[in-house]
């Protein structure tokens, strides 16, 4: 959600009298996806409004197309205004933290019953 966006819905819908400040940081709690919105106009608003850890790597396929995904991919790539370590925390480290039965597994790891390792 843009900073403009969520300023105006944080000013507008106030419950129980919350001050807009407390609402907005509320808002920042928020994880967002780059799904077919990393253009040169929009990172920069999330990227002032989100903590990088809070910024997950999206493409919204199957629903939108693999070339649209591909160029939406290409702009956040492209986008100067992350460190390596931001980028590769969207690009995956965000999601696996949230998520670590997906991410990969120690090598060393034992194997799942089965034989399958987990996040595979």
């Amino acid at each position: 959600m843009p900073r403009i966006a969520s300023t105006r819905l944080a000013c507008v819908f106030r419950p129980d009298a919350a001050k807009p400040a407390d609402i907005l940081a509320s808002f920042q709690r928020f994880y967002f996806d780059t799904a077919l919105s990393s253009s040169p106009a929009a990172l920069p608003s999330l990227t002032a409004f989100a903590e990088s850890s809070h910024i997950l790597y999206g493409t919204d396929f199957p629903f939108g197309p693999a070339d649209v995904a591909a160029y939406f991919t290409a702009q956040l790539d492209a986008y100067q205004g992350l460190t390596a370590d931001e980028r590769s925390a969207i690009s995956h480290g965000n999601a696996w933290t949230l998520f670590p039965h997906l991410a990969p597994q120690d090598v060393t790891a034992p194997a799942e019953p089965g034989g399958a390792r987990a996040g595979r």
